[in-house]
């Protein structure tokens, strides 16, 4: 990233991908500008960077400071809940309250980090975010649209952790897909050695590229 004086609005930057993202903003600029919005959690921003963030609360009804923002992130959703019209009120329609002042405001990006867990085939969350993806790509704002997988789950009750706590005292192996994953990492582990088999891809579109062949690992006598 270049240095440009940019101006970014967060939202969900106190979440485990959020956070990530901010520290990579913060450290990858010196110049760049920031205003996190706070929801439920509150978000911790080291003092040396505390002279280029702002951290303001509220509603997205409440907002009216995008004036002067180039750029929008948008991660907050909400991921697990009994109440099915909740994933339509915050994944759907907050969505496009946001997208609507960053029109106005005159924004000149808007990235919307989605999943890859779209549409009806999984559940009411999947919905939300395929509507909301819709509701981006008209919203007359130009725009990113980004599709994570579930393993950025941040807690340990979700995501690979949720996985293998339940698996592991039953006995069942637990087999990781790491093809698009060599050399990432999980709270400072390696991807590949939570499975106690993990599968490897060096296809030509890979990380690492034999054009073809692949590799498995195993971490057990299971």
């Amino acid at each position: 990233m270049s240095s440009s004086n940019e101006h970014f609005f967060i939202t969900g930057s106190s979440g485990f991908l959020g956070k990530m993202l901010l520290e990579k903003l913060l450290t990858g600029d010196p110049l760049l500008r920031l205003t996190l919005l706070e929801h439920h959690t509150k978000i911790v921003v080291e003092e040396k960077y505390r002279d280029r963030v702002v951290t303001v609360t509220g509603s997205l009804e409440d907002l009216r400071m995008l004036h002067n923002v180039d750029t929008v992130v948008h991660l907050a959703a909400i991921t697990h809940t009994k109440n099915k019209d909740l994933y339509h009120v915050v994944n759907k329609e907050w969505t496009e309250q946001l997208l609507g002042l960053a029109k106005d405001a005159g924004v000149k990006h808007f990235v919307y980090v989605s999943t890859t867990a779209l549409g009806d085939s999984c559940g009411p969350y999947g919905t939300s975010k395929l509507e909301a993806e819709k509701v981006v790509e008209q919203g007359g704002v130009p725009y990113t649209i980004v599709r994570f997988a579930e393993v950025y789950g941040a807690l340990g009750n979700e995501g690979i952790e949720r996985l293998i706590n339940l698996t592991r005292p039953q006995g069942i192996a637990v087999i990781e897909d790491c093809a698009h994953a060599i050399g990432g990492q999980y709270r400072g582990r390696l991807l590949g050695t939570f499975g106690d088999i993990s599968m490897l891809s060096f296809g030509s579109d890979k990380v690492i590229s034999c054009v073809r062949g692949g590799g498995i690992v195993v971490n057990s006598d299971i």
